[in-house]
């Protein structure tokens, strides 16, 4: 027995250490937003510097789910695509479809990569929900659907829809799907 908690006491101690290692927060900076002095974490994931957390700044085409502004707190506002593009600060954007395409690649693809980007230490994708076309609010809990900055070239008219990519609560999948531009849906912002 006494040989056992010799052993125990290492381990223990190496767990705190890869724990305090990973620590989301000591690896981020932090973005205030002069517009409205809001504040987000940043992190670099490969060659980029995203935001870490979802887009609150309110603009014309943005909502709080359910009206809610608790919800803001949290989740940020959602943004049909017009107002998406043109929502994030200075010196941002949206990421396009193709650097998210990198990402679940690199996060092992469309089938695993929802894991990694619901947890810490990548973008975190909060599961916020959505504005469907038909103006009502669903999914908070269950999904997260953020807009990237591409409009499809597979419809008739492109300007009509966009990319974006999904994460699930109850799945480790993330899909990439063009919709309508007037869904209401997350943002994360990307540096230029």
């Amino acid at each position: 027995m006494a040989k056992s908690k010799i052993y125990l006491v290492p381990a223990i101690l190496m767990m705190a250490v890869i724990n305090l290692s990973c620590n989301k927060d000591e690896d981020m900076s932090v973005l205030t937003d002069e517009r409205d002095g809001k504040t987000y974490q940043i992190f670099e994931f490969g060659n980029q510097v995203w935001m870490g957390e979802n887009l609150n700044f309110v603009s014309d085409g943005s909502w709080s789910y359910d009206g809610s502004s608790s919800y803001t707190e949290d989740f940020g506002r959602l943004y049909n695509w017009n107002s998406a593009v043109n929502s994030c600060p200075d010196g941002w954007r949206l990421p396009s479809h193709q650097e998210y395409s990198e990402m679940i690649e690199n996060l092992g693809g469309s089938e695993q990569a929802g894991a990694a980007l619901k947890a810490g230490g990548h973008l975190e994708l909060a599961l916020g929900g959505y504005r469907s076309i038909e103006e009502t609010f669903e999914g908070k809990g269950n999904e997260g659907v953020y807009w990237s900055g591409t409009e499809t070239e597979e419809t008739a008219d492109p300007a009509e829809s966009a990319w974006n990519i999904a994460v699930f609560s109850m799945s480790n999948e993330t899909r990439q799907r063009r919709v309508n531009k007037d869904h209401g849906f997350s943002v994360r912002c990307v540096q230029h």
